[in-house]
Formats: C-alpha cells, sequence, structure tokens
C-alpha cells in the first residue's frame, strides 16, 4: 500500500534524503527491492512496463545498435550515477566498451531515452537530473501524441534547446549523428 504521507508538507521537510553511497549500501544489504531508483536523494518504486513501453525500448535497442561504433555501448535499465540520484533510464548510451564498467557505473551518458507511456511528468522531472550529470542529449518518446521531445545543448547542468518532432517527421540526434528516427515508423501498431 502506497502512503500520501509525502504529501503532507511537514512531514517531508523531515524525510530523511538518502546519498548514494547510502543506498548501495543498503542495495548490498538486501534491503531495498529491486524494481527501485534513487531521484534526487529518494527512493521512487519505478512504473510497471507496459507491452507498449517494452516494444518501445526494445525497437530504440535495436535501431542504436545498429549504429553505435565501438568507442560507445547501449544499455537498458542500466544506472548511471549521479550526485544525488541514481537513475535508471529505459536506454542510454555510454562511452566506452561494457567492460569499461564491470566495477563502475557511468557518470554520465551521451544520450539518455526515456519511454513515457504513463511517466511523462516524472520523465519532464529527471531532465534536470540528466542535465546535471552532463548526458549531453536527452530524449523523451511520447507515444500517446506520437511525439518526441529532445533536448540539446547542454549548458552549466542545463538544456538551452528543445525539439518537438512530430509523427510524420524525423527525429534526428546532434549527439550521434547516424541516429534517425522515423516517426511513422515508430508507432506503427498504436492508433493514431
Amino acid at each position: 500500500m502506497v502512503s500520501d504521507l509525502l504529501d503532507e508538507p511537514t512531514v517531508r521537510q523531515r524525510a530523511l534524503p538518502t546519498t548514494v553511497e547510502q543506498y548501495h549500501a543498503l542495495a548490498e544489504r538486501g534491503l531495498i527491492p529491486e524494481k527501485v531508483e534513487l531521484l534526487e536523494g529518494i527512493i521512487v518504486e519505478k512504473m510497471p512496463k507496459s507491452p507498449l513501453h517494452i516494444f518501445l525500448v526494445l525497437t530504440f535497442f535495436e535501431l542504436l545498435q545498429r549504429i553505435i561504433g565501438s568507442s560507445f555501448h547501449v544499455r537498458s535499465e542500466a544506472p548511471i550515477a549521479c550526485r544525488l540520484s541514481e537513475p535508471e533510464p529505459d536506454i542510454s548510451v555510454v562511452r566506452g566498451r561494457k567492460e569499461d564498467y564491470l566495477l563502475a557505473i557511468p557518470q554520465t551518458a551521451e544520450l539518455v531515452v526515456e519511454i513515457a507511456v504513463s511517466s511523462m511528468a516524472l520523465d519532464r522531472r529527471k531532465k534536470a537530473i540528466y542535465a546535471g550529470a552532463g548526458v549531453r542529449e536527452y530524449w523523451i518518446v511520447l507515444p500517446e501524441t506520437r511525439q518526441i521531445e529532445v533536448y540539446t545543448d547542454l549548458v552549466q547542468s542545463d538544456y538551452t534547446r528543445r525539439y518537438i518532432f512530430m509523427d510524420g517527421q524525423t527525429a534526428a540526434s546532434e549527439v550521434l549523428p547516424n541516429f534517425r528516427v522515423e516517426l511513422k515508423t515508430l508507432f506503427p501498431a498504436f492508433p493514431a
């Protein structure tokens, strides 16, 4: 049962934030559930994945795998260690080989993609977390409206440009020039 205790301002002010180090220590002791992530010092349960969400994550993973060179690798639902957060983006493209992260969690990414089937508000909130971690480009995929929001031009922990690509257009990455997504093919089975 989920409590609305944090909706109470006096309780929220007294809630104890969790550091990334404390989060790891709790995880090592098996004291936190598996399907959570640390966001702005708060342990947050992750949303269940719908078939549409799974389809889109797999689609993006496959598209990126085809164009990524040996200098990068694609990760799915793997953490990025930020200052006060450890989000687990649906897709991230990280510099280096996967073997480079046998003993460490990446602290940034070239590109992060979140699929917002039912998490649009939270994914927009994560924009500040990713910008603060130096993620160069952030995409939010919005299947309900058949759009992709792309945030680029990172300056002092904030994105200065926002593009909205709509059905019929092609979303293109500035960070990974070979990465392009035709929206009409991205949502083929999803009703307009």
